[in-house]
């Protein structure tokens, strides 16, 4: 039995190569997208649940714009890395709780509809 040469035996190992590749790739950039979509469901009803609550308090309690800005300023310093919490995005978060009634039965379902609209951002 003859042995193959070093070049066979390389061309043996690489045949397929590119299509398992591919394959790998496009796992791998369908997983990154549902992990984004994951993600920003979960950060949309977390703001729309931060609008909720400082709404309510504000309701309740009479809070006025200094809180709104000492919330800002204690949450940008507890999460440096995350946006989403200056003054102007908490404010946003209750104007959006304001205008949009459906949320109040389904907060998880216009998460995951945002989510779905802005995948093609990423």
């Amino acid at each position: 039995m003859a042995k193959n040469s070093k070049s066979e035996v390389t061309s043996n190992i690489l045949e397929g190569y590119n299509e398992f590749l591919r394959g790998l790739r496009e796992r791998i950039e369908e997983a990154q997208v549902r992990a984004a979509i994951a993600l920003n469901t979960e950060l949309v009803l977390l703001y729309w649940l931060i609008g909720r609550d400082i709404l309510t308090r504000q309701q309740q309690q009479a809070w006025g714009a200094k809180v709104i800005n000492r919330l800002a300023t204690n949450l940008r310093s507890a999460f440096p890395e995350m946006k989403g919490f200056s003054r102007s995005n908490l404010m946003f978060h209750i104007l959006h709780l304001r205008f949009s009634p459906a949320v109040d039965s389904s907060p998880r379902l216009i998460a995951k509809v945002h989510a779905l609209w802005t995948v093609d951002r990423i």
